[in-house]
């Protein structure tokens, strides 16, 4: 039976790279914020989906 989702669960989400901002950087698209991110990754390529991990902190 599925209960949703409540703090301190970890939870997923995929994005997309849309650049490289820096040699470590890169910008995201995460599709249902309509405005891209920047994260830390030296090894992601344009183009390529990249799943985001970590815990609900609020909901």
């Amino acid at each position: 039976m599925a209960r949703g989702i409540d703090i301190g669960d970890e939870v997923a989400i995929t994005a997309t790279v849309l650049r490289r901002v820096s040699e470590d950087r890169a910008s995201v698209s995460i599709p249902p914020y309509n405005f891209p991110h920047s994260i830390v990754d030296r090894m992601a390529k344009k183009g390529q989906n990249i799943e985001l991990i970590g815990e609900v902190t609020r909901i």
